[in-house]
């Protein structure tokens, strides 16, 4: 995967395990023990309240094993938008990037462009 992808998936695993967290008013400790239960066919460990803070902020993406749980979690709950996040091959992680890529390159035709991509402005916000 490449840099930009991963820190897209991690910026996204990262704000997708926090929502998950504040829809269910879970801690990080309760959210790793629901991974624990919800995983248990995969013989996952209890993940620690440091394994979920490091999945918020970033620092680390959760196993693919972690994710399916955390996608029965968010299915489990009705949060299917969680649950597409959570259960996402990493090859749309990829397409995304890349999609955010060529918006940048296309944006940055001209000076303006570059201004508006830096910004995080939609060309047709400019228009």
């Amino acid at each position: 995967m490449s840099n930009e992808s991963t820190k897209l998936m991690r910026r996204g695993m990262g704000l997708a395990v926090t929502e998950l967290r504040r829809r269910q008013k879970w801690d990080q400790t309760q959210l790793g023990k629901q991974i624990h239960r919800f995983g248990l066919l995969a013989r996952l460990p209890v993940p620690t309240r440091l394994t979920v803070s490091r999945w918020e902020n970033g620092t680390q993406i959760p196993s693919i094993a972690n994710r399916t749980a955390l996608g029965k979690i968010a299915k489990a709950n009705d949060h299917e938008c969680l649950y597409e996040a959570f259960t996402a091959p990493d090859s749309s992680w990829r397409f995304v990037a890349a999609l955010i890529d060529a918006r940048i390159v296309f944006l940055a035709g001209d000076e303006a462009g570059v201004e508006r991509a830096n910004a995080g402005q939609d060309w047709q916000d400019s228009q």
